[in-house]
């Protein structure tokens, strides 16, 4: 019998992070349809609006780079 949603969250929960960003991006990738990338599109022009109205503020590559690798850094432990 497959396994119910409940069930794959459960087993999803108890993999290491990395693993789970691994599952995130495959589930990401294989779900790729047209609503998906039209709702990531309206969102891109949001946030270009928002920046461009003083409403949002950007961060410089190289912190959001170093956080990264931070976060990556644990979630491999």
């Amino acid at each position: 019998m497959p396994m119910t949603l409940a069930q794959i969250e459960n087993e999803a929960l108890t993999l290491p992070k990395s693993q789970q960003l691994d599952l995130v991006d495959f589930l990401l990738v294989k779900c790729n349809d047209r609503q998906i990338q039209e709702a990531w599109a309206e969102e891109a022009e949001a946030r270009c609006r928002a920046i461009d109205e003083g409403r949002m503020a950007t961060i410089p590559h190289k912190d959001v780079m170093k956080e990264m690798r931070a976060r990556h850094k644990g979630a491999s432990r």
